[in-house]
């Protein structure tokens, strides 16, 4: 049984000094690899790059030791304490109420131990505040428990010595499957991602690893080979202007692109699992690194789903889930369900966003200005390369081109506003856009913090406002508005905001 008393000072399972050692000696790893580059231009050396290794691993060792020892934490009335620190002592303490999301999380050295880490997020906060490397996973559920007492009240949930009462075994059984993917279904996200991100993001890091080799060639390396630069940058000259080269080159980027985005893919939502309980939502996933995430109910600020043309197809889309953030941790306050099908959907809606599809009361479509505007700034953002290309060139193909361009974008932005589209039924916010790409954001109003209305000079002539609601989760923007409805929905928010006395964390 677990032990699930924590109002003593206790310190992480005995098996936590080997977790707490490999991270020691992967920033290790890091210092050493920065020695071995700077020696390798200095000659006679004393302690060869093994000789670094094996002292600094002796360091690390009697370090992670102390650190161990000295790392304990115990729960004090509402409270979590920390006490670390091997020179310098830090007790650290945080209020549940500050507490936003209390997640699990294994690496692949702690799935082989067998143990969990635990992590503490704060709303406002764009760090973390809190992490435990090594607990029994028993033990970090029951910690998860108290600290998220919003979830279910500590003394119906958990006794004293670690036995369940029937309430901690109901939060175990009633909780309703949502998303659990398939490696076939994984395969097919991995498939349906954005490439072209992906393979930017791998040619950034490829891009990384070339300089410091190329630093490294240019040291004492470069002297003992017989490859000559001078040679093959001729070489790679000419043939970078061949028809093959570039298309041998599109066809490698799209290549690589699948490929990392599958990677990615597989090792990021590997066995992933969504289910929803009376009082939260939990999502784990992960190879690798696995991740266990516990969202209260109560605190999810806002949900939106994102397609594209390929998910389209199979009839998918992935779902984010919003918490309360600052803007430094508005990333890490976020949880993404990958694929989420038309059923599964209609489940959550049904949950979370009751009577969205009842006594709608109106809607909305943006004011024509916004295809003009749009259009405007993209002609104009393209009209400066275009501007340069032609006095660099003289070809009048190149005022074609800007003006085809134009004609693509206009119609391109004409489709794109007439997907745009709120509705609402007085309770619930439904924002709508995308057209090859597309995205559909809930909201329940009691969850508005504040509304705000603005207009610009242009807007003021063309009958037209913007309209902004201020969340915890971040803003939600509905853009060009007729200005007659835009002070109808902002006097008719501002009404729900003031008036409703439901909490929105």
């Amino acid at each position: 049984m677990s032990e699930t008393n924590f109002s003593i000072p206790r310190r992480q399972a005995p098996i936590g000094v080997v977790i707490l050692f490999a991270e020691n000696i992967r920033k290790l790893i890091q210092i050493v690899a920065a020695l071995v580059f700077a020696t390798l231009y200095m000659e006679d050396f004393p302690i060869s790059t093994g000789g670094l290794v094996g002292i600094g691993a002796c360091i690390m060792a009697v370090f992670t030791f102390f650190q161990y020892m000295r790392f304990t934490f115990h729960v004090k009335g509402e409270e979590l304490i920390l006490e670390k620190g091997v020179f310098h002592r830090e007790r650290l303490s945080i209020p549940f109420d500050r507490i936003q999301t209390v997640h699990l999380s294994q690496n692949i050295i702690q799935q082989i131990v067998q143990v969990t880490g635990l992590k503490i997020d704060t709303a406002g906060s764009g760090k973390e505040e809190l992490k435990i490397s090594a607990l029994s996973y028993a033990d970090a559920k029951a910690l998860q428990l108290v600290l998220q007492k919003d979830q279910v009240v500590q003394e119906q949930s958990v006794g004293h010595q670690g036995e369940e009462t029937p309430a901690a075994q109901d939060v175990k059984e009633e909780r309703t499957i949502l998303v659990k993917l398939s490696f076939a279904q994984l395969v097919l996200v991995g498939l349906t991602e954005n490439h072209i991100r992906s393979g930017l993001i791998a040619i950034g890091v490829l891009w990384g690893y070339y300089f410091q080799l190329k630093d490294l060639m240019d040291g004492p390396l470069k002297d003992s080979t017989d490859f000559d630069p001078n040679e093959m940058e001729s070489l790679i000259t000419t043939a970078s202007f061949g028809f093959i080269m570039v298309l041998f080159l599109v066809v490698l980027f799209l290549i690589a692109s699948v490929l990392v985005s599958m990677v990615r893919t597989i090792l990021k939502d590997f066995n992933l699992e969504a289910s929803l309980g009376k009082m939260n939502l939990k999502v784990s996933s992960g190879l690798l690194k696995r991740n266990e995430y516990s969202i209260p109910l109560s605190k999810i600020q806002m949900m939106k789903w994102q397609g594209n043309f390929l998910r389209n197809i199979p009839g998918f889309e992935s779902v984010i889930i919003k918490q309360s953030s600052s803007r430094e941790s508005e990333k890490k306050q976020r949880v993404e369900i990958p694929a989420c099908f038309p059923e599964q959907t209609l489940k959550l809606e049904n949950e979370l966003f009751k009577g969205l599809n009842e006594n709608e009361l109106f809607g909305y479509s943006p004011h024509s200005y916004f295809v003009f505007f749009l259009s405007m700034i993209y002609s104009v953002i393209a009209l400066v390369p275009a501007v340069l290309l032609y006095l660099g060139t003289k070809h009048y193909g190149v005022l074609i081109g800007y003006v085809v361009f134009v004609l693509i974008i206009s119609v391109w932005v004409r489709k794109y506003v007439d997907t745009i589209s709120l509705k609402t039924n007085g309770e619930v916010i439904q924002y709508s856009s995308g057209w090859l790409f597309t995205q559909r954001t809930l909201l329940m109003l009691y969850k508005v913090q504040s509304v705000k209305m603005s207009q610009s000079i242009f807007q003021e002539k063309r009958g037209t406002a913007h309209l902004t609601l201020f969340t915890a989760g971040g803003p939600l923007r509905l853009r060009f508005l007729p200005e007659e409805l835009a002070q109808q929905l902002y006097d008719y928010f501002l009404y729900k905001v003031e008036t409703s006395d439901q909490s929105w964390m």
